[in-house]
């Protein structure tokens, strides 16, 4: 296929309906997939707050408009302490057979880097991976995840775990409490906290409206958010809360907090969890500079602690060594500044990371129209 029949472009620039896009999705991706759902693929990419209307996706469009290639992708800031730059999350890369090979998945990231400064994606293929890297992204094999485990039961039924690890389960679950408070907030009332949380970090930009849309208007999940304070400091929490046939899960998305309130969401989200009966407490996020008070407060790091053993996904279930994900990222001249990782704060919220499955779907009896 000629190279000069093929256009690559945002979705909105091409007269081609979500539905067109969807069946692709549906078609190219060989399981079942919420993007393949037309509602919800306005509500992840047509209906965002940063271009409302405007699906900034990557499509490869060749002779008849017909769809070749596919790139999820959110427009977002990004902010690099301080300094705005025009972002990108990618997500669900897909190319067709009869074009795949004759490098059309490099048309597709040079032309993100070409209209974007920083790009992000997660859940990387080994395929993919080749073309990332060869185009300067920069792979990073598993971003950091902790849980906080209240049994052993609640591992054997799902993952293993060894004496030691039973051991230590029942030795973190005495640790010593520290005073907070917290209250439920709502989604509108937490833009001081992530202003001053975003100073300190490199990040894609949070505000009012993306939380509104992000987490009070998502179609599947409902997510609460509570305001936590501990030793002079204050943050926000958001986090949801899931049943499986097999457990109960808390799914933490995001800690946006000073350093000294840390401590207390910790505290916070381990009495949530027990009030809740929940089995454990999961997070991932790239920044150590969360993550260490929860190791030190007795949460495992599946990437350390390998005498517990969690699953990586639960729909269906899925056991992964180690059961996390990787990502790539790319900055171009900002890239050195962004790979001090310690500053990167990156969680399952970013990069459609969250998103149900369609077995979520059928077993939660939940569903979405396919108008």
């Amino acid at each position: 296929m000629r190279n000069d029949h093929i256009a690559v472009g945002p979705a909105h620039d091409f007269d081609i309906s979500v539905e067109q896009i969807t069946r692709f999705i549906k078609k190219q991706w060989g399981r079942g997939i919420a993007l393949s759902i037309p509602s919800f693929y306005r509500w992840q990419f047509v209906e965002t707050p940063l271009n409302p209307g405007r699906d900034k996706s990557v499509l490869l469009v060749g002779h008849g408009k017909e769809i070749l290639g596919f790139m999820g992708l959110n427009e977002r800031e990004f902010n690099l302490r301080g300094e705005k730059l025009l972002g990108a999350e990618l997500t669900t890369w897909m190319i067709s057979d009869p074009v795949r090979g004759l490098g059309f998945g490099r048309k597709i990231l040079e032309y993100l880097q070409s209209n974007y400064q920083v790009l992000t994606g997660m859940g990387i293929s080994e395929a993919a991976l080749k073309v990332y890297l060869k185009c300067g992204f920069r792979w990073i094999r598993h971003i950091p995840r902790y849980v906080k485990v209240f049994s052993e039961d609640s591992i054997r039924r799902i993952g293993k775990t060894s004496p030691l690890g039973a051991d230590l389960i029942a030795r973190y679950n005495c640790q010593q409490g520290v005073s907070y408070t917290a209250t439920e907030s709502s989604f509108g009332d937490v833009q001081e906290t992530v202003d001053v949380f975003h100073r300190g970090f490199n990040c894609f930009a949070m505000d009012t409206l993306y939380l509104q849309w992000r987490y009070a208007n998502h179609p599947v999940y409902d997510y609460r958010i509570f305001n936590v304070r501990c030793h002079g400091g204050h943050g926000a929490v958001i986090l949801r809360i899931e049943n499986t046939q097999e457990i109960k899960i808390i799914h933490v998305m995001d800690i946006m907090a000073h350093p000294r309130a840390i401590a207390g969401i910790a505290n916070f989200l381990e009495d949530f969890g027990r009030g809740e009966r929940a089995d454990f407490v999961d997070w991932f996020c790239l920044s150590e500079r969360i993550n260490h008070v929860l190791w030190y407060r007795g949460w495992f790091s599946v990437l350390h602690d390998h005498f517990i053993e969690v699953p990586h996904l639960y729909f269906p279930l899925e056991i992964r060594t180690p059961p996390t994900t990787s990502m790539v990222v790319w900055a171009g001249a900002h890239l050195c500044r962004l790979l001090l990782l310690s500053d990167f704060y990156l969680t399952k919220a970013n990069n459609d990371l969250d998103r149900p499955t369609l077995i979520y779907l059928a077993q939660q009896g939940r569903e979405i129209s396919h108008g």
